[in-house]
């Protein structure tokens, strides 16, 4: 399979400090924590982790509960199914509109729907491929848990890249984030402990904290994207 790449002329910005991609998150997101764009960009984390939420706890309570009960059996499974359609989609959506956010400035929750119309079955493979590939990883002894860790970083922009190659397939893009996450890795892992500091301030306020936390991180993670493809124009 021939994978389409990025232009070779795309300039990766690898001098870019955490603090440098935290306050341009924190500039796109309009600088206040209770300004609109930061407090549309909580409600929409808040919608997308009350949708995943529900769907992890009800797949959880059918996999505790009775175990002599053979019906459960199919609910069970048809519980995981949905949840894998429901990541996968949920994963896009949430891609597409903190693009938007980044490159435009102005984006509305209807946008990030818009932003898989007519892939959202591809979106759903991708997630499935990605998880596959993860837990395949694990099964090695010891290494497996590094491993895992390390290729979850390497896949970390595919859903990304999807966004903006919509004809790509779900192989592509799983390859091409990990061709440009190479030598990036390491960063994105010091950015995550970056934000210690805000997941200790969101835990303080009584969890509800975190939704603003998710979203700051979801914006440093647009931002990494773009800079490493050479994308500076917001």
């Amino acid at each position: 399979m021939i994978f389409i790449t990025f232009e070779k002329s795309v300039r990766r910005e690898k001098n870019m400090t955490c603090k440098e991609i935290r306050a341009e998150s924190r500039e796109i997101l309009g600088g206040k924590i209770f300004g609109n764009p930061w407090l549309k960009a909580v409600l929409f984390v808040f919608i997308i982790g009350t949708i995943s939420g529900a769907g992890s706890s009800i797949t959880y309570k059918i996999k505790n509960g009775n175990a002599l009960a053979l019906w459960m059996i199919p609910v069970g499974l048809l519980a995981i199914a949905v949840g894998i359609v429901v990541s996968g989609i949920l994963k896009g959506c949430l891609a597409g509109y903190f693009i938007k956010l980044k490159r435009t400035g102005d984006v509305k929750l209807t946008d990030a729907i818009d932003s898989i119309k007519g892939h959202v079955g591809e979106y759903i493979v991708l997630d499935l491929l990605m998880t596959l590939k993860l837990f395949l990883w694990a099964l090695i002894p010891i290494a497996g848990v590094f491993i895992v860790v390390v290729k979850s970083f390497a896949y970390g922009m595919a859903v990304y890249i999807k966004q903006d190659h919509p004809e790509y397939s779900a192989s592509e893009c799983i390859a091409e984030s990990c061709k440009i996450m190479d030598g990036y890795k390491w960063k994105m892992f010091c950015l995550g402990l970056s934000f210690i500091g805000w997941a200790f301030l969101g835990v303080l306020c009584l969890g509800v904290g975190a939704f603003w936390v998710e979203a700051h991180i979801d914006t440093a993670t647009i931002v990494v994207y773009d800079k490493i493809n050479g994308r500076t124009a917001a």
